[in-house]
């Protein structure tokens, strides 16, 4: 009956360790800062910055400046810059210690002819396209591709 316990007990033990692991792995607090421009200088309002593979987002506040903080295992890691009308942008840094501050400005490319399609939504009470006073259309990329515009100026 001995020789039975004891490698059950061994199991046993090799399996809380196994367990306990991924609480030994040490994460760092990290903060991502800086402010997103546009190519004349001029700050960005509203542009989404989050941290790839992540649940972890901000956006930027009227000066163009933004403050990403997160709790990862040292690394390197990307953030991605987007904003409707320019390219986006995707900047690594790497994470060595807990309490790095790193700073990443960023200017964005336009990318007008990236732009398929802008949605206009307006709010109010649920009711038919019959009751309405204004008028509901769409304008896809195909329409304005006939307008036979050389440039977007």
């Amino acid at each position: 009956m001995k020789r039975f316990l004891r490698p059950r007990a061994a199991l046993l033990g090799c399996v809380l360790l196994l367990m306990a692991c991924p609480l030994l792995a040490q994460t760092a607090n990290f903060t991502v800062a800086g402010t997103v421009t546009e190519a004349d200088g001029l700050p960005l309002i509203g542009v989404t910055v989050r941290l790839a593979k992540s649940n972890s987002g901000t956006v930027t506040d009227f000066d163009g400046n933004y403050r990403l903080s997160s709790a990862n295992v040292p690394g390197t890691y990307a953030v991605i810059f987007s904003y409707l009308g320019y390219a986006d942008e995707r900047r690594e840094f790497t994470v060595s210690n807990a309490g790095d501050e790193i700073n990443l400005d960023v200017t964005l490319a336009d990318d007008a002819l990236n732009l398929d399609e802008i949605i206009v939504t307006g709010a109010s009470v649920a009711t038919s396209r019959r009751q309405l006073g204004n008028a509901i259309s769409t304008l896809g990329s195909e329409a304005l591709e006939e307008t036979g515009a050389v440039s977007v100026d």
